[in-house]
């Protein structure tokens, strides 16, 4: 009887980033060093992930925000992180202009992604500049997608 080759649903939805234009790498944690140097080496090409997932199955995927033009602000939590990043992004959009509505996911430790097109990557990759519990990621940032 033939073996049946598993699907891998990681790589399939490294595939899928990748095939949207995101340019992503595979690192072994979160906060964890990643496989290769993702500065120069993230991308979208089909072959290279499909070659990374094989030889990594359970890698997390990462997304160069930068080289991705994709800004992401961070809103971290009371449970979480110990700060009101929810409250400070409330009392941002209060006092100048409410985010519009784009695709957002939830942290690993109970915060939101806000995920927007940041074309020519103006965004700076920051910490708390915004205000407490909120982090941007653009220019040399990244957040894992999965």
């Amino acid at each position: 009887m033939p073996m049946t080759q598993r699907k891998n649903p990681i790589l399939d939805a490294a595939l899928a980033y990748g095939n949207a234009g995101l340019k992503i790498y595979p690192s072994p944690k979160k906060d964890g060093a990643a496989y290769v140097k993702w500065r120069t080496g993230s991308t979208s090409d089909a072959a290279t992930i499909t070659q990374w997932w094989t030889k990594w199955p359970e890698a997390l995927i990462y997304l160069d925000c930068g080289k991705s033009e994709i800004g992401v602000i961070d809103v971290d939590t009371l449970e979480g992180h110990n700060v009101d990043g929810i409250g400070s992004l409330a009392d941002l959009e209060t006092d100048n202009w409410f985010l519009p509505s784009t695709r957002q996911a939830q942290s690993p430790s109970g915060g939101v992604h806000y995920f927007f097109r940041d074309r020519g990557a103006q965004l700076k990759t920051t910490s708390g500049k915004l205000g407490v519990g909120l982090d941007t990621r653009g220019r040399g940032g990244m957040v894992v997608l999965t």
